[in-house]
Protein backbone atom coordinates (compact mmCIF):
# COMPACT_ATOMS: atom_id res chain seq x y z
CA UNK A 1 0.00 0.00 0.00
CA UNK A 2 2.83 2.40 0.63
CA UNK A 3 4.31 1.43 -2.66
CA UNK A 4 0.89 2.18 -4.15
CA UNK A 5 0.71 5.64 -2.45
CA UNK A 6 4.60 6.53 -3.21
CA UNK A 7 2.96 6.31 -7.05
CA UNK A 8 0.58 8.95 -6.63
CA UNK A 9 2.81 11.55 -4.93
CA UNK A 10 3.62 14.81 -7.15
CA UNK A 11 4.78 18.06 -7.33
CA UNK A 12 2.75 20.38 -5.59
CA UNK A 13 2.86 23.84 -7.25
CA UNK A 14 2.76 27.03 -4.85
CA UNK A 15 0.05 29.69 -4.45
CA UNK A 16 -0.92 31.73 -8.30
CA UNK A 17 -4.23 33.18 -7.49
CA UNK A 18 -4.28 33.91 -3.80
CA UNK A 19 -5.79 37.12 -2.98
CA UNK A 20 -5.33 38.76 0.56
CA UNK A 21 -6.35 36.23 3.94
CA UNK A 22 -9.55 33.21 3.16
CA UNK A 23 -10.60 32.57 6.71
CA UNK A 24 -13.23 30.41 8.08
CA UNK A 25 -14.19 27.20 9.81
CA UNK A 26 -15.64 25.77 6.66
CA UNK A 27 -12.87 23.01 4.87
CA UNK A 28 -12.45 20.34 1.82
CA UNK A 29 -12.03 16.08 2.82
CA UNK A 30 -10.64 14.33 0.34
CA UNK A 31 -10.52 10.88 1.07
CA UNK A 32 -8.78 8.58 -0.84
CA UNK A 33 -9.88 4.88 -1.47
CA UNK A 34 -8.77 1.46 -3.41
CA UNK A 35 -10.68 -1.57 -3.74
CA UNK A 36 -12.69 -3.56 -0.82
CA UNK A 37 -9.56 -4.58 0.39
CA UNK A 38 -7.08 -1.83 0.27
CA UNK A 39 -10.00 0.41 1.60
CA UNK A 40 -9.02 3.88 2.96
CA UNK A 41 -5.35 4.99 1.41
CA UNK A 42 -5.19 8.63 2.65
CA UNK A 43 -7.38 11.45 3.77
CA UNK A 44 -6.27 15.31 3.44
CA UNK A 45 -7.93 18.28 4.61
CA UNK A 46 -7.84 21.91 2.71
CA UNK A 47 -8.22 24.64 4.58
CA UNK A 48 -10.43 27.87 2.96
CA UNK A 49 -6.63 29.56 3.06
CA UNK A 50 -4.99 26.55 1.51
CA UNK A 51 -8.05 26.65 -1.25
CA UNK A 52 -7.12 30.35 -1.53
CA UNK A 53 -3.27 29.84 -2.06
CA UNK A 54 -3.97 26.99 -5.40
CA UNK A 55 -6.25 29.07 -6.97
CA UNK A 56 -5.31 28.82 -10.65
CA UNK A 57 -8.10 30.09 -12.72
CA UNK A 58 -9.61 33.18 -12.38
CA UNK A 59 -13.26 34.13 -13.47
CA UNK A 60 -14.28 31.55 -15.60
CA UNK A 61 -17.33 31.79 -17.66
CA UNK A 62 -19.48 28.96 -16.20
CA UNK A 63 -23.02 28.30 -17.88
CA UNK A 64 -25.71 26.01 -15.75
CA UNK A 65 -28.76 24.30 -17.75
CA UNK A 66 -31.51 22.84 -15.04
CA UNK A 67 -33.45 20.97 -17.64
CA UNK A 68 -32.75 18.69 -20.55
CA UNK A 69 -33.51 21.55 -23.24
CA UNK A 70 -33.78 24.50 -20.99
CA UNK A 71 -32.02 28.18 -20.94
CA UNK A 72 -28.91 28.29 -20.60
CA UNK A 73 -28.05 30.78 -17.24
CA UNK A 74 -24.26 32.75 -17.16
CA UNK A 75 -23.76 31.37 -13.59
CA UNK A 76 -22.41 30.90 -11.00
CA UNK A 77 -19.44 33.28 -11.77
CA UNK A 78 -16.56 33.34 -8.99
CA UNK A 79 -13.52 35.65 -9.34
CA UNK A 80 -10.76 32.66 -8.86
CA UNK A 81 -11.27 28.81 -8.48
CA UNK A 82 -8.91 25.69 -7.59
CA UNK A 83 -9.53 23.56 -10.70
CA UNK A 84 -10.45 19.88 -10.02
CA UNK A 85 -7.00 18.43 -11.18
CA UNK A 86 -4.97 20.74 -9.13
CA UNK A 87 -6.53 19.85 -5.90
CA UNK A 88 -6.01 15.96 -6.88
CA UNK A 89 -2.17 16.90 -7.57
CA UNK A 90 -2.36 18.41 -4.08
CA UNK A 91 -4.03 15.76 -2.05
CA UNK A 92 -1.21 14.19 -3.59
CA UNK A 93 -2.40 11.75 -5.61
CA UNK A 94 -1.63 11.40 -9.77
CA UNK A 95 -4.97 12.40 -11.31
CA UNK A 96 -4.66 9.56 -14.03
CA UNK A 97 -4.48 7.23 -11.04
CA UNK A 98 -8.28 8.42 -10.40
CA UNK A 99 -10.60 6.32 -11.83
CA UNK A 100 -13.78 8.29 -10.87
CA UNK A 101 -14.35 10.76 -8.45
CA UNK A 102 -17.42 11.37 -6.15
CA UNK A 103 -18.34 14.66 -4.49
CA UNK A 104 -21.11 14.71 -2.14
CA UNK A 105 -24.25 17.35 -1.91
CA UNK A 106 -25.96 18.64 1.38
CA UNK A 107 -27.88 15.35 1.41
CA UNK A 108 -25.28 13.24 0.96
CA UNK A 109 -25.59 12.23 -2.62
CA UNK A 110 -22.48 11.88 -4.71
CA UNK A 111 -21.92 13.64 -7.59
CA UNK A 112 -19.44 12.03 -10.04
CA UNK A 113 -16.93 12.81 -12.63
CA UNK A 114 -15.34 10.15 -14.36
CA UNK A 115 -11.72 9.59 -15.29
CA UNK A 116 -11.50 11.97 -18.17
CA UNK A 117 -13.36 14.44 -16.34
CA UNK A 118 -10.55 14.44 -13.37
CA UNK A 119 -8.78 15.49 -15.97
CA UNK A 120 -10.67 18.01 -17.32
CA UNK A 121 -11.18 16.57 -20.11
CA UNK A 122 -15.28 16.80 -22.55
CA UNK A 123 -15.98 19.99 -21.59
CA UNK A 124 -17.33 22.66 -23.48
CA UNK A 125 -15.30 26.25 -24.29
CA UNK A 126 -12.15 24.25 -22.31
CA UNK A 127 -14.11 24.80 -18.82
CA UNK A 128 -13.32 22.50 -16.27
CA UNK A 129 -14.34 21.66 -12.69
CA UNK A 130 -13.48 23.65 -9.67
CA UNK A 131 -13.82 24.34 -5.88
CA UNK A 132 -13.46 27.60 -4.48
CA UNK A 133 -14.30 29.29 -0.89
CA UNK A 134 -16.67 32.56 -0.29
CA UNK A 135 -15.65 34.07 2.81
CA UNK A 136 -19.05 36.27 3.52
CA UNK A 137 -20.63 32.88 3.91
CA UNK A 138 -18.09 30.67 5.04
CA UNK A 139 -18.71 28.05 2.57
CA UNK A 140 -17.05 26.24 0.20
CA UNK A 141 -18.37 25.39 -3.60
CA UNK A 142 -17.86 22.50 -6.57
CA UNK A 143 -19.32 23.10 -10.24
CA UNK A 144 -19.06 21.16 -13.26
CA UNK A 145 -19.28 22.68 -16.39
CA UNK A 146 -21.48 21.35 -19.48
CA UNK A 147 -20.58 18.35 -21.51
CA UNK A 148 -22.69 19.39 -24.88
CA UNK A 149 -26.39 20.78 -25.38
CA UNK A 150 -28.37 17.95 -23.89
CA UNK A 151 -26.54 17.79 -20.61
CA UNK A 152 -27.79 19.17 -17.46
CA UNK A 153 -25.00 20.58 -14.72
CA UNK A 154 -27.70 22.29 -12.52
CA UNK A 155 -27.41 19.88 -9.92
CA UNK A 156 -23.70 19.34 -10.20
CA UNK A 157 -23.31 22.92 -8.56
CA UNK A 158 -23.10 22.49 -4.69
CA UNK A 159 -22.76 24.76 -1.76
CA UNK A 160 -22.17 23.87 1.48
CA UNK A 161 -24.16 24.90 4.13
CA UNK A 162 -21.96 27.51 6.58
CA UNK A 163 -18.66 26.07 8.02
CA UNK A 164 -19.45 22.89 6.77
CA UNK A 165 -17.15 21.15 5.40
CA UNK A 166 -17.20 19.71 1.24
CA UNK A 167 -16.74 16.56 1.01
CA UNK A 168 -14.52 14.15 -1.81
CA UNK A 169 -13.81 10.88 -2.38
CA UNK A 170 -11.27 9.54 -4.69
CA UNK A 171 -11.34 5.80 -6.37
CA UNK A 172 -8.41 4.50 -7.52
CA UNK A 173 -9.48 1.24 -8.25
CA UNK A 174 -13.14 -0.07 -9.73
CA UNK A 175 -15.21 1.97 -12.22
CA UNK A 176 -18.43 3.71 -12.64
CA UNK A 177 -21.70 2.06 -13.18
CA UNK A 178 -24.75 2.50 -14.93
CA UNK A 179 -27.04 0.28 -13.44
CA UNK A 180 -30.81 0.75 -14.56
CA UNK A 181 -33.98 -0.71 -12.11
CA UNK A 182 -36.85 -2.40 -13.92
CA UNK A 183 -40.85 -2.41 -11.64
CA UNK A 184 -42.77 -5.27 -12.08
CA UNK A 185 -45.88 -2.43 -11.86
CA UNK A 186 -45.64 0.60 -11.60
CA UNK A 187 -49.38 1.10 -10.93
CA UNK A 188 -50.36 -0.40 -7.34
CA UNK A 189 -52.44 -0.26 -4.77
CA UNK A 190 -51.86 0.02 -0.93
CA UNK A 191 -50.51 -3.18 0.22
CA UNK A 192 -49.75 -4.59 -3.38
CA UNK A 193 -46.01 -6.16 -3.77
CA UNK A 194 -43.61 -5.03 -6.18
CA UNK A 195 -40.98 -6.79 -7.55
CA UNK A 196 -37.81 -5.07 -8.66
CA UNK A 197 -34.60 -5.78 -10.50
CA UNK A 198 -31.43 -4.19 -11.52
CA UNK A 199 -29.52 -4.55 -15.04
CA UNK A 200 -25.80 -3.41 -15.02
CA UNK A 201 -24.56 -3.26 -18.67
CA UNK A 202 -20.67 -4.34 -18.72
CA UNK A 203 -21.03 -5.83 -15.67
CA UNK A 204 -17.31 -6.21 -14.24
CA UNK A 205 -16.73 -9.62 -12.80
CA UNK A 206 -16.94 -8.68 -8.84
CA UNK A 207 -19.15 -9.02 -6.22
CA UNK A 208 -21.81 -6.48 -5.52
CA UNK A 209 -23.93 -4.97 -3.08
CA UNK A 210 -26.95 -3.18 -3.06
CA UNK A 211 -28.84 -0.06 -1.35
CA UNK A 212 -32.27 0.09 -2.49
CA UNK A 213 -34.08 3.20 -1.92
CA UNK A 214 -38.24 3.01 -2.29
CA UNK A 215 -39.35 6.62 -1.17
CA UNK A 216 -40.84 5.91 1.84
CA UNK A 217 -37.61 6.16 4.54
CA UNK A 218 -37.13 2.14 4.11
CA UNK A 219 -34.30 -0.14 2.49
CA UNK A 220 -33.38 -2.88 1.06
CA UNK A 221 -30.52 -4.98 -0.35
CA UNK A 222 -31.12 -7.77 -1.53
CA UNK A 223 -30.65 -8.21 -5.48
CA UNK A 224 -34.15 -8.66 -6.38
CA UNK A 225 -36.33 -7.05 -3.55
CA UNK A 226 -40.03 -7.09 -3.16
CA UNK A 227 -41.97 -4.56 -2.30
CA UNK A 228 -45.29 -3.29 -0.92
CA UNK A 229 -46.37 0.49 0.16
CA UNK A 230 -48.34 1.15 3.53
CA UNK A 231 -49.92 4.36 2.26
CA UNK A 232 -50.60 6.46 -1.03
CA UNK A 233 -47.76 7.62 -3.03
CA UNK A 234 -45.56 8.03 -6.02
CA UNK A 235 -42.70 6.95 -5.12
CA UNK A 236 -39.53 6.92 -6.46
CA UNK A 237 -37.21 3.76 -6.68
CA UNK A 238 -33.27 3.67 -7.03
CA UNK A 239 -30.30 1.62 -6.33
CA UNK A 240 -26.81 2.13 -5.55
CA UNK A 241 -24.30 -0.15 -6.25
CA UNK A 242 -21.31 -1.55 -5.03
CA UNK A 243 -19.06 -3.95 -6.41
CA UNK A 244 -15.87 -5.35 -4.74
CA UNK A 245 -13.30 -4.07 -7.19
CA UNK A 246 -14.36 -0.21 -5.82
CA UNK A 247 -16.89 0.04 -8.88
CA UNK A 248 -20.11 2.37 -8.06
CA UNK A 249 -22.83 2.75 -9.91
CA UNK A 250 -26.54 4.57 -9.07
CA UNK A 251 -29.53 4.47 -11.09
CA UNK A 252 -32.38 6.60 -12.25
CA UNK A 253 -35.16 6.67 -10.49
CA UNK A 254 -38.54 4.72 -10.71
CA UNK A 255 -41.54 6.16 -10.43
CA UNK A 256 -44.35 3.86 -9.01
CA UNK A 257 -47.89 5.28 -8.40
CA UNK A 258 -49.42 3.46 -5.17
CA UNK A 259 -53.16 4.42 -5.21
CA UNK A 260 -56.26 3.56 -2.08
CA UNK A 261 -56.55 0.20 -1.71
CA UNK A 262 -59.67 -1.63 -3.46
CA UNK A 263 -63.09 -1.66 -0.51
CA UNK A 264 -63.24 -5.66 0.86
CA UNK A 265 -65.37 -7.36 -1.12
CA UNK A 266 -68.88 -7.90 0.99
CA UNK A 267 -69.61 -11.09 -1.04
CA UNK A 268 -73.48 -10.06 -2.23
CA UNK A 269 -74.45 -8.97 -5.69
CA UNK A 270 -75.96 -6.76 -7.54
CA UNK A 271 -80.37 -7.47 -7.32
CA UNK A 272 -81.11 -9.89 -9.97
CA UNK A 273 -78.13 -11.36 -10.30
CA UNK A 274 -79.90 -14.78 -8.54
CA UNK A 275 -76.53 -15.41 -6.98
CA UNK A 276 -75.96 -16.97 -3.92
CA UNK A 277 -73.12 -16.79 -1.11
CA UNK A 278 -74.11 -18.49 1.73
CA UNK A 279 -76.34 -15.63 3.57
CA UNK A 280 -78.74 -17.44 6.34
CA UNK A 281 -82.07 -17.90 5.11
CA UNK A 282 -84.80 -17.70 8.31
CA UNK A 283 -86.46 -20.62 6.88
CA UNK A 284 -83.44 -22.87 5.51
CA UNK A 285 -81.40 -22.93 8.50
CA UNK A 286 -77.93 -21.81 8.79
CA UNK A 287 -75.56 -21.52 5.51
CA UNK A 288 -72.32 -23.20 5.05
CA UNK A 289 -71.07 -20.32 2.76
CA UNK A 290 -71.35 -22.64 -0.13
CA UNK A 291 -75.18 -22.90 -1.00
CA UNK A 292 -75.62 -25.93 1.12
CA UNK A 293 -77.35 -25.43 4.51
CA UNK A 294 -77.16 -27.40 7.98
CA UNK A 295 -80.25 -27.34 9.35
CA UNK A 296 -83.08 -26.55 7.04
CA UNK A 297 -84.07 -27.40 3.58
CA UNK A 298 -81.74 -27.15 1.00
CA UNK A 299 -81.04 -24.05 -1.27
CA UNK A 300 -84.18 -23.68 -3.88
CA UNK A 301 -86.73 -25.41 -1.69
CA UNK A 302 -90.07 -23.89 -0.94
CA UNK A 303 -90.72 -22.03 1.84
CA UNK A 304 -93.18 -24.19 4.35
CA UNK A 305 -96.54 -22.74 4.59
CA UNK A 306 -98.28 -22.02 7.98
CA UNK A 307 -99.93 -24.86 9.96
CA UNK A 308 -103.46 -25.54 9.59
CA UNK A 309 -106.23 -27.21 11.50
CA UNK A 310 -107.38 -30.91 10.35
CA UNK A 311 -105.02 -33.84 9.75
CA UNK A 312 -102.03 -33.23 7.04
CA UNK A 313 -100.29 -34.93 4.94
CA UNK A 314 -96.93 -37.13 5.60
CA UNK A 315 -93.59 -35.88 5.48
CA UNK A 316 -92.39 -36.17 1.81
CA UNK A 317 -88.23 -35.27 2.77
CA UNK A 318 -85.57 -36.65 0.93
CA UNK A 319 -84.65 -38.73 4.36
CA UNK A 320 -88.15 -40.79 3.97
CA UNK A 321 -89.46 -41.11 0.16
CA UNK A 322 -86.67 -41.33 -1.64
CA UNK A 323 -87.58 -39.32 -5.34
CA UNK A 324 -88.94 -42.06 -7.49
CA UNK A 325 -88.07 -40.35 -10.69
CA UNK A 326 -90.37 -38.97 -13.37
CA UNK A 327 -93.23 -41.23 -13.37
CA UNK A 328 -96.46 -41.21 -15.47
CA UNK A 329 -98.82 -41.04 -12.11
CA UNK A 330 -102.65 -41.36 -12.35
CA UNK A 331 -104.20 -37.67 -12.72
CA UNK A 332 -105.11 -37.79 -9.14
CA UNK A 333 -101.64 -38.00 -8.02
CA UNK A 334 -99.99 -35.46 -10.08
CA UNK A 335 -98.65 -32.24 -8.65
CA UNK A 336 -101.21 -29.83 -8.30
CA UNK A 337 -99.85 -26.38 -9.69
CA UNK A 338 -99.22 -23.84 -6.91
CA UNK A 339 -100.87 -20.51 -6.83
CA UNK A 340 -98.19 -18.76 -4.46
CA UNK A 341 -95.31 -16.83 -5.59
CA UNK A 342 -91.85 -17.89 -6.12
CA UNK A 343 -89.83 -18.01 -2.57
CA UNK A 344 -87.84 -15.58 -1.77
CA UNK A 345 -84.22 -15.43 0.10
CA UNK A 346 -83.03 -13.18 2.41
CA UNK A 347 -82.03 -10.63 -0.24
CA UNK A 348 -85.59 -10.40 -1.77
CA UNK A 349 -84.24 -12.13 -4.90
CA UNK A 350 -86.20 -15.05 -6.88
CA UNK A 351 -85.18 -18.14 -5.83
CA UNK A 352 -84.45 -20.73 -8.99
CA UNK A 353 -86.01 -24.35 -7.87
CA UNK A 354 -89.10 -27.14 -8.31
CA UNK A 355 -91.62 -27.08 -6.02
CA UNK A 356 -92.71 -30.34 -5.33
CA UNK A 357 -96.12 -31.61 -3.59
CA UNK A 358 -96.67 -35.27 -2.56
CA UNK A 359 -100.75 -36.31 -2.39
CA UNK A 360 -101.96 -39.10 -0.75
CA UNK A 361 -104.91 -41.30 -2.52
CA UNK A 362 -107.70 -41.00 -0.08
CA UNK A 363 -106.94 -37.13 1.58
CA UNK A 364 -109.20 -34.59 1.07
CA UNK A 365 -108.22 -31.54 -0.78
CA UNK A 366 -107.51 -28.58 1.23
CA UNK A 367 -107.36 -24.68 0.61
CA UNK A 368 -104.19 -22.82 0.20
CA UNK A 369 -104.41 -20.64 3.36
CA UNK A 370 -100.52 -19.19 2.72
CA UNK A 371 -101.92 -16.99 -0.07
CA UNK A 372 -103.43 -13.68 2.51
CA UNK A 373 -106.77 -11.75 0.96
CA UNK A 374 -103.66 -8.73 0.77
CA UNK A 375 -105.14 -7.85 -2.96
CA UNK A 376 -108.68 -7.68 -2.03
CA UNK A 377 -109.64 -11.69 -3.22
CA UNK A 378 -109.18 -14.95 -1.31
CA UNK A 379 -106.87 -17.74 -2.64
CA UNK A 380 -108.91 -19.95 -5.05
CA UNK A 381 -109.21 -23.62 -4.06
CA UNK A 382 -108.48 -26.99 -5.60
CA UNK A 383 -110.52 -28.39 -8.32
CA UNK A 384 -111.85 -32.12 -7.83
CA UNK A 385 -110.59 -34.22 -10.38
CA UNK A 386 -109.90 -37.74 -11.67
CA UNK A 387 -112.14 -40.11 -9.56
CA UNK A 388 -113.52 -37.34 -7.30
CA UNK A 389 -116.01 -36.21 -10.17
CA UNK A 390 -117.06 -40.50 -11.06
CA UNK A 391 -117.99 -40.31 -7.19
CA UNK A 392 -119.95 -37.42 -7.46
CA UNK A 393 -122.37 -38.90 -10.48
CA UNK A 394 -121.92 -42.65 -9.58
CA UNK A 395 -123.05 -42.10 -5.59
CA UNK A 396 -126.03 -40.16 -6.31
CA UNK A 397 -126.91 -42.96 -9.19
CA UNK A 398 -126.69 -45.86 -6.93
CA UNK A 399 -128.79 -44.01 -4.31
CA UNK A 400 -131.69 -43.80 -6.87
CA UNK A 401 -131.75 -47.10 -7.94
CA UNK A 402 -131.68 -48.25 -4.30
CA UNK A 403 -135.02 -46.27 -3.62
CA UNK A 404 -136.58 -46.96 -7.36
CA UNK A 405 -136.10 -50.98 -6.16
CA UNK A 406 -137.48 -50.38 -2.68
CA UNK A 407 -140.53 -48.90 -4.01
CA UNK A 408 -141.45 -51.66 -6.52
CA UNK A 409 -140.90 -54.10 -3.67
CA UNK A 410 -142.89 -51.79 -1.74
CA UNK A 411 -145.59 -52.27 -4.03
CA UNK A 412 -145.75 -55.78 -4.68
CA UNK A 413 -146.37 -56.66 -1.17
CA UNK A 414 -149.18 -53.90 -0.77
CA UNK A 415 -150.77 -56.10 -3.54
CA UNK A 416 -150.45 -59.39 -2.65
CA UNK A 417 -152.10 -58.04 0.76
CA UNK A 418 -155.23 -56.64 -1.13
CA UNK A 419 -155.53 -59.79 -3.15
Amino acid sequence: MLALAAGFLVAVPGATYADGTCTGATSVWVTVRGDHDQGVIARHRFSPQEICDLYNIEEPAYQTRSVPGGAVQDEPRPDQVLSFDQLVQSVPVAPESVHYAQIYDLQGHPHVLTQAQVLGQGFENGLVPGVWFESGSDSMFFFRPLTGDADVNGPDFIETNSGQPLAITLHTSGEVLTPSVTASAVKVAVGDPVSFKVTIPDRPNTQFTYAWSFGDDTRDHDATPKHTWKSECTCTVSVIVHGADGSWGQSPGVAVRVGPAPPPETGDDPPGTGHHHGHHHPTTGQDTGNGNHQDGQPTGSPTPSAPSSGPSAPSSSPEQSPDPGPTSAPPSQQPVPSHRPAPNDADGRAVAGTLLLAAQPYAVPRHDTSVTEADGARAPTRTPRGWWWTAWLVVPLLVGLGMAGESLQLRRRLARMTA
